[in-house]
């Protein structure tokens, strides 16, 4: 399975911005038990979020989303102690799981296709 990678696009279309906190799209590539929700979970102090087997500091998609563009290098080597402690302790994805990912991936395409069709 190739390795997702979130780029500024991806995240418009997955969170939205509220108040400088990141919540969930509403989406269809989104889990629907979790849109509109915050994103998020505290991990040694530091908030993470997981997409399609990917983790990722909130914080960083909060820039990415709203500079279209990663933070500086340097910024991030802050959050990548928590992202590093989660992926120790996390299972290799089902299955399921990846029939799961497939299905988002085909959503997110689908949602950029019309995205710039009607630009």
């Amino acid at each position: 399975m190739a390795k997702f990678k979130m780029t500024d696009e991806i995240a418009t279309i997955l969170f939205v911005v509220k108040s400088g906190v990141l919540h969930w799209s509403y989406s269809d590539a989104v889990f629907e038990p979790v849109r509109g929700k915050r994103v998020g979970s505290a991990s040694s102090g530091y908030a993470v979020t997981s997409f399609m087997g990917s983790i990722y500091s909130t914080v960083d998609l909060v820039h990415l989303i709203k500079f279209g563009e990663w933070p500086a290098y340097e910024d991030m080597v802050t959050s990548s102690a928590a992202i590093l402690s989660r992926l120790k302790t996390r299972k290799p994805p089902t299955l399921e799981m990846v029939e799961s990912f497939k299905e988002r991936a085909e959503i997110i395409e689908r949602e950029l296709q019309e995205r710039y069709e009607n630009f």
